[in-house]
């Protein structure tokens, strides 16, 4: 989102994620490059067997290496 100069308003607050990540149904992924996180996936799930693509971002290096899908 910084990449592409969106207002701060689009932007959420950390207790957002604080509280989305606090929920049992929901699941984060992360791809890693030497030990370094470069991108996050969030997917909110339910019964029976639904998931939800919901989040995901990364730094310059997932979109070089392509982490980003790999986790979508």
């Amino acid at each position: 989102m910084i990449r592409n100069a969106v207002g701060a308003d689009l932007f959420f607050p950390s207790g957002y994620y604080q509280a989305l990540m606090a929920k049992a149904w929901v699941k984060c992924w992360v791809a890693e490059k030497e030990n370094e996180p470069i991108a996050v996936a969030v997917y909110l799930s339910s019964t029976p067997r639904l998931c939800h693509y919901h989040l995901a971002g990364g730094t310059d290096i997932a979109r070089e290496t392509k982490a980003s899908y790999l986790l979508l």
